[in-house]
C-alpha cells in the first residue's frame, strides 16, 4: 500500500543521506541554527554587600567578592526569536585584597575618631562599629590601572563621608564648596589643633610678659 511505499522511500532516503560525507554536518548545522546560546562578560570588578564598619575594619570579618556580569542570549527559530538575561558570578577576592581593604577602613575609622575627639565630640567607637555600609559594585571594565585606582579612592572617600555624616552631622556647618564631609572634618580638626597650639604659645608668652611687668612696690 501507500504506507509501505512511503516507508520504503523514507528508508532509501535515509540510507542515501548516510552515505553522503557531509550529511551529519548539514544536519547538525540545521539543528544548531534552530537554537543557539551565546555568553559574554559585559562587566566585572569588586562588590561588597551590607556590612557593619566593625566587620569591614577586621581582616577576618570583611567580605570582598570579585564579580562578573554575564549576558546570556538564547536564540530560537534561526534567530527569529531571542531572549537575553544577565546574571552575576561571584568569587571570593584574594586574601591580600581583603586585608588591604580592611586596613584602609581601619585607617578611616581611626582618623574620624581622632579628629572627633580633638573637637570635643567624645568617644564614638561604639557608634562607629555599628554603622552599616553598603559599598555595592566598583566596575573595572575598560579601565586602566590608574583609572581603577581612582575608582577605589572615590569609593573609600564616599564611605568616609558617610561615616563622618553619620557620626558627626554637625560637620555640614563647616563644609566648604567641593569638600566631602571627611575632608571637612580633617581640615577643621587640623585648624583646631593649629589654633590650640597658637593659644598655648600665646599663653606662655603672656605669662612671661606678666612676670616682666610686675612692679616691686615693696
Amino acid at each position: 500500500g501507500l504506507g509501505k511505499v512511503n516507508t520504503g522511500v523514507t528508508a532509501d532516503l535515509a540510507s542515501a543521506l548516510d552515505e553522503l560525507p557531509l550529511a551529519d554536518e548539514l544536519l547538525n548545522g540545521i539543528i544548531s541554527g534552530f537554537s543557539s546560546t551565546t555568553k559574554k562578560v559585559v562587566d566585572y570588578g569588586i562588590v561588597m554587600g551590607e556590612q557593619t564598619f566593625e566587620q569591614m575594619a577586621d581582616v577576618d570579618g570583611i567580605v570582598v567578592d570579585m564579580y562578573q556580569t554575564i549576558e546570556k542570549t538564547k536564540k530560537k527559530w534561526w534567530g527569529l526569536s531571542s531572549s537575553t538575561k544577565t546574571s552575576d558570578k561571584l568569587t571570593e577576592a584574594d586574601a591580600e585584597i581583603s586585608d588591604q581593604f580592611a586596613q584602609i577602613f581601619g585607617f578611616i575609622g581611626d582618623s574620624v575618631l581622632n579628629a572627633a575627639s580633638s573637637l570635643g565630640f567624645g568617644d564614638l567607637q561604639e557608634q562607629l562599629n555599628q554603622i552599616v555600609l553598603n559599598v555595592g559594585k566598583v566596575s573595572f571594565k575598560d579601565k586602566t590601572g590608574d583609572e581603577i585606582q581612582k575608582e577605589l579612592e572615590a569609593m573609600f572617600g564616599q564611605q568616609a563621608d558617610i561615616i563622618t555624616e553619620t557620626l558627626i552631622p554637625e560637620m555640614k556647618n563647616w563644609q566648604q564648596i567641593g569638600e566631602g564631609l571627611f575632608e571637612t572634618l580633617t581640615r577643621v580638626a587640623k585648624e583646631q589643633a593649629v589654633f590650640s597650639d597658637a593659644i598655648a604659645r600665646i599663653g606662655i608668652d603672656l605669662s612671661n610678659l606678666s612676670n616682666v611687668m610686675q612692679i616691686d612696690i615693696g
